[in-house]
């Protein structure tokens, strides 16, 4: 297995982070089907930023690992890290909503957002999570993939845990399916 920091496959927000140059969604989709050639199953980190994802950028996040059949997708909000740089930068911006380290977990929004609510950011976030996880998903995944087990299993796991993880959320936050 291999393990890729993708970030994002938004051409603008790679250039946001210095990777624009070198890196696109048809290099990826390329390097993931190399991979896949070679044996390796590909975990793919995506990063959502609310200051330059938008909700059609999670859909189509969603599509291209559903159409890419990655092994292990892992989606994380951009979380300033306590003792990081960037934490400091967003600390004295007063970019930080939330000092609850257990909410520090890359799952949870605690920054402030110019663009979004933050319920309704974090909530659109956990259901593309979800999605990738839906059953075809994971027929797809098992289907493209080496290690047919390895990858059923893992994603029957992420499945359950979003899944649990969505409807605590949806509880906590008195949302309506």
């Amino acid at each position: 297995m291999v393990l890729v920091g993708f970030e994002s496959i938004n051409q603008s927000t790679l250039e946001a982070y210095n990777k624009g140059h070198v890196n696109s969604a048809e290099k990826y989709s390329r390097l993931i089907e190399e991979c896949r050639q070679a044996g390796l199953n590909v975990q793919g980190n995506f990063l959502f930023n609310p200051e330059l994802d938008s909700f059609e950028d999670m859909d189509n996040l969603v599509k291209f690992v559903g159409k890419n059949g990655v092994f292990m997708p892992i989606f994380q909000i951009i979380t300033p890290y306590p003792g990081t740089s960037m934490y400091w930068e967003y600390k004295n911006n007063g970019w930080i909503t939330n000092e609850n380290w257990e909410k520090y977990n890359a799952m949870n929004l605690v920054i402030r957002s110019a663009k979004y609510d933050p319920i309704e950011f974090q909530h659109k976030f956990m259901k593309s999570y979800y999605k990738v996880y839906s059953w075809k998903n994971i027929a797809n995944r098992v289907r493209k993939n080496p290690y047919k087990l390895l990858n059923l299993v893992t994603s029957l796991a992420f499945r359950k845990n979003l899944r649990e993880e969505l409807g605590t959320f949806e509880r906590d936050n008195n949302i309506k399916k």
